[in-house]
């Protein structure tokens, strides 16, 4: 009963073990066919991956090559190859500059100058009406660059179209180790923001009557002189000078007077685009008893010979000192400017007079197609604009300037005025067009205060056929490479 009992049972577990073993190696064989169908998908996206990443890296290469075959060829523009160095020859800015791999550079510039004038009868002593002048201005052939690290030259000639008088107008060797350096030869003086701003680059054609006025005691000397100045960018870029200067004065040994000038200007700046220039100069120089006269042109030439429509006589002086304050401020497209000076003269004789001369000029300028004037914070001068478009660059320009000459031995002042309009228009960076309306007035030397003896002794000339004001215009086309 009991086997009968447990047949069923066991058959059925009988039949069940082989089932459950057979389906058992079947799941297996089943998984490993899976894990090795995922192996090779993984194998052959992997290869496709590496093949994708070589293709990337050969066009890679291939445009570094490209890349530095570019390079190269723009390096090698204007490039002379030597066994010693590479020469790089430009034209940039219409001079010619060569610069060579160690360090040496040279470079041929230039500046043409053609003014055109016209004006009323106050400016003629030729004559009893107005009358119109044209002049080769400047014509001039500069010779500039550095040896190595440290010494830079210059040498520029100034070229007669009227006579035979070429002349030196700058010529220095100078060491610098920067922000130091020392200068010999033939530069500007420490004096007006103004005048040791380039002639090429002045806002107006001619330069504020405070520099005609005190041309005694400033400009370039007309031997030379020893310099020693120092050039600081830094946060508020800031320099100076200090120097010794022969102006070909001579002692009553025979020897030569020596001026002593110095300056120092600082530019701090609010932002990217706007900034403000101080400044403060002063030079002495002894005159040795030799004859001295303050004179204007007042915004108008004569190059047929004719005189300055504003002039003292010359009186015997010793002791000439000049003090120079200036201030600017620049944002953007608009420029302001303004300086003061004062010049003192001492009388070398009991017969010779005093003459003190104090002016101020203020100068506004503003560039209608947005470039800003650019800023030279080495030297404390502004420069020229660069023009950003087609059509160039213009600018509008106006000062008024107001000075005072006191003969103080015959207790004669007269005052000086004048204002200027103007327009600008840049071209290129080279070219320059210029037009000026000028007002001018000389009045106040004392003619109806004093006896015509006394006024001819003290003034020379104060305007012209019976005028004390005049106006006129001037012209200007210039290139400076």
């Amino acid at each position: 009963m009991q086997i009968r009992h447990l047949t069923g049972p066991a058959l059925a577990l009988a039949a069940f073990l082989p089932a459950t073993a057979f389906a058992d190696s079947y799941g297996a064989a089943g998984e490993l066919e899976m894990l090795k169908r995922e192996n090779a998908q993984m194998r052959e996206m992997m290869m496709q991956m590496q093949e994708q990443l070589q293709n990337v890296m050969i066009q890679t290469k291939a445009m570094q090559q490209q890349a530095a075959q570019r390079k190269g060829k723009k390096d090698q523009k204007g490039m002379v190859k030597s066994k010693k160095e590479n020469i790089v020859i430009g034209t940039t800015g219409g001079g010619i500059k060569v610069k060579s791999s160690n360090g040496n550079q040279f470079k041929i510039g230039g500046l043409l100058q053609f003014d055109h004038y016209g004006y009323d009868r106050f400016w003629n002593k030729r004559g009893d009406g107005g009358a119109e002048e044209n002049e080769v201005r400047r014509s001039r052939v500069t010779l500039a660059g550095s040896s190595g690290r440290h010494w830079v030259y210059k040498f520029t000639v100034n070229i007669d179209h009227q006579g035979d008088k070429d002349w030196v107008d700058t010529g220095f060797l100078q060491y610098r180790s920067k922000p130091l350096y020392a200068k010999v030869g033939k530069f500007k003086r420490p004096g007006l923001m103004e005048k040791r701003t380039s002639g090429n680059w002045i806002a107006t054609i001619e330069r504020s009557i405070l520099d005609e006025l005190s041309s005694a005691a400033v400009g370039k000397p007309s031997f030379g002189g020893v310099e020693v100045g120092f050039a600081a960018k830094g946060g508020v870029p800031v320099s100076g000078a200090l120097g010794i200067y022969d102006n070909e004065i001579d002692e009553s040994d025979g020897g030569d007077e020596y001026g002593v000038g110095a300056r120092i200007s600082m530019a701090p700046k609010f932002g990217d685009d706007s900034f403000m220039h101080a400044g403060v100069s002063y030079y002495s120089v002894n005159n040795s008893g030799k004859d001295y006269r303050v004179r204007s042109w007042l915004g108008m030439r004569d190059p047929q010979g004719g005189a300055r429509p504003f002039e003292t006589n010359q009186f015997a002086t010793d002791d000439i000192d000049q003090l120079g304050l200036e201030l600017a401020y620049a944002t953007g497209p608009f420029s302001l400017q303004g300086e003061y000076m004062s010049v003192e003269s001492d009388a070398a004789m009991a017969d010779s007079s005093d003459i003190g001369m104090s002016g101020y000029y203020v100068l506004a300028a503003y560039s209608l197609t947005g470039e800003p004037r650019g800023y030279k914070s080495s030297s404390g001068v502004f420069t020229g604009l660069k023009p950003k478009g087609g059509m160039g660059a213009w600018e509008l320009v106006a000062r008024h300037e107001d000075a005072d000459v006191d003969v103080k031995a015959h207790n004669l002042e007269a005052s000086v005025t004048r204002t200027v309009l103007g327009v600008n228009w840049y071209p290129t960076r080279n070219v320059r067009m210029m037009l000026n309306y000028i007002d001018a007035e000389a009045k106040d030397c004392g003619e109806e205060d004093a006896e015509a003896a006394q006024y001819n002794v003290a003034f020379k000339s104060c305007g012209y056929n019976g005028k004390d004001s005049g106006d006129g215009y001037s012209l200007r086309a210039q290139y400076a490479f």
